[in-house]
């Protein structure tokens, strides 16, 4: 089923109901796949349609206003977290049970690299470089050369 709009969907019903109030509210019943109706029952069945558009409609907006809410608030609350963490850190050791009871996990320990980190490092960097062709402004003239012989 194709995607419709909402605001396709309202126009849609609204004349649907204007066209079933107009042309078939003479006749009592009718037969529509397979199943006897009334416009009433139409009326009915496209009014509760619009009602449920309207329904998402105020859900989407409440969700909006919920979400800027939750970003005002969580601008405020992020930089008071980080004084706090400090705080904590300074005042009862970085890894400290106090200091993990705020969920927080101790900080990494940094340290000078081990020969062979720093060598898996560099082939890493290399690896990515050739698998993703990004070469420095000489490498670059230089194959734009090699390009311009063949």
């Amino acid at each position: 089923m194709p995607k419709i709009s909402k605001s396709t969907k309202f126009a849609r019903a609204r004349s649907l109901i204007a066209g079933v109030t107009k042309h078939l509210s003479t006749q009592k019943t009718f037969l529509l796949r397979g199943e006897v109706q009334s416009a009433e029952a139409l009326v009915a069945l496209f009014q509760s349609q619009i009602d449920a558009l309207n329904k998402i409609t105020a859900a989407h907006v409440a969700l909006r206003v919920a979400v800027g809410e939750e970003q005002a608030i969580a601008t405020r609350a992020l930089p008071i977290e980080a004084s706090l963490k400090v705080m904590m850190g300074t005042r009862f050791g970085w890894t400290s049970a106090t200091y993990r009871d705020f969920g927080w996990a101790p900080p990494k320990k940094t340290g000078p690299k081990t020969a062979a980190a720093k060598v898996a490092g560099a082939e890493k960097a290399r690896a990515t470089r050739i698998a993703r062709g990004t070469m420095g402004p000489k490498q670059r003239k230089r194959s734009e050369k090699a390009r311009s012989r063949v």
